[in-house]
């Protein structure tokens, strides 16, 4: 040992470096908790969603624009039953014929697409598709799926 100098060993962790610790676990832990969320955490998915589009064309093949667009989603598979839905959106088409819509399918997966389309005149037609639902956040990122409609 030196003459006149004491050396000091500690094994106590400064208090800042305990606080600094203590903030990094807990934003490590929020930042995991939303990314694998539990029934306790307050995070919350968004429902499965898709979109479809399409254009409402005429008998002579003309755009019909004006047309009432009902698209409805229900699980797989197709069939008549199906397509009264409460996943249902309506919109109408814009002078080139086409329509453009992101709808709530029921499940994760293979969701069944019904559009149903009318003119100003009363003529109607229906066509179906099949599209993934996906829960995603980011409307890009959705599956699509193109229905046009003919009406008669």
């Amino acid at each position: 040992m030196l003459a006149g100098v004491r050396l000091h060993y500690s094994c106590e962790t400064p208090p800042m470096l305990i606080r600094r610790t203590h903030v990094g676990a807990a934003l490590v832990l929020a930042i995991t908790a939303c990314i694998f969320p539990t029934d306790t955490c307050a995070c919350t998915w968004p429902p499965p969603s898709a979109k479809a589009f399409g254009f409402v064309r005429g008998a002579t093949g003309s755009p019909v624009a004006e047309a009432a667009v009902t698209v409805s989603a229900a699980r797989a598979p197709c069939d008549a039953s199906a397509q009264t839905s409460p996943l249902t959106v309506q919109t109408s088409t814009i002078a080139d014929g086409s329509y453009r819509v992101v709808i709530l399918a029921p499940v994760v997966g293979s969701t069944c697409v019904f559009v149903r389309a009318t003119s100003a005149g009363g003529a109607s037609a229906s066509a179906t598709a099949i599209v993934q639902g996906r829960m995603e956040t980011r409307e890009a990122f959705l599956d699509s799926v193109r229905v046009d409609v003919q009406l008669p």
